[in-house]
């Protein structure tokens, strides 16, 4: 299955999920397949507000949709020192389908 395909599956998943083309998705959509971003740089990507970013970028963490480095590096826009995220090459989502 091709990398687009399984990344549908996810956002399928979370549509289905009764959340619907949320922010979460968004976020999702604008992040390559195995590159590190900064909420920051999310933010400028997506053109959303930082308390948005924050919520749904714990959101698809819990959800294992992405994941947060443990070692903290610095935000290439803030400065600060930040734990970076990324979205595996391949999302495995289990999809129910409707009968």
């Amino acid at each position: 299955m091709a990398i687009q395909d399984t990344s549908l599956l996810a956002y399928q998943t979370l549509y289905r999920s009764g959340r619907g083309p949320t922010t979460a998705l968004k976020i999702l959509k604008a992040m390559k397949p195995g590159r590190k971003y900064t909420q920051a740089q999310l933010e400028q990507l997506t053109g959303m507000r930082a308390n948005s970013v924050s919520g749904r970028l714990n959101e698809l963490v819990d959800r294992k949709f992405v994941h947060r480095e443990v070692e903290q590096t610095r935000c290439p826009i803030t400065k600060a020192l930040v734990h970076r995220v990324y979205r595996p090459r391949a999302i495995r989502a289990k999809v129910k389908v409707a009968a």
